[in-house]
């Protein structure tokens, strides 16, 4: 999964510099760009609908 490191090293590097404007508000940053990129995967993936099975009684 090379897309995955790649998003490990940006995640180190944002927040790395977003210690250098704000300590206190790093991991705001971090999540504030980790939820967009979420929300738009979560968009983009097809979604499976599952079949209900009928249970003969």
């Amino acid at each position: 999964f090379p897309l995955t490191a790649v998003g490990a090293l940006a995640v180190g590097l944002v927040e790395s510099f977003a210690s250098f404007w704000s300590g206190a508000l790093k991991d705001v940053i971090v999540f504030s760009l980790l939820i967009p990129v979420l929300m738009l995967r979560s968009f983009l993936s097809r979604h499976v609908e599952e079949e209900e099975e009928e249970v003969d009684q």
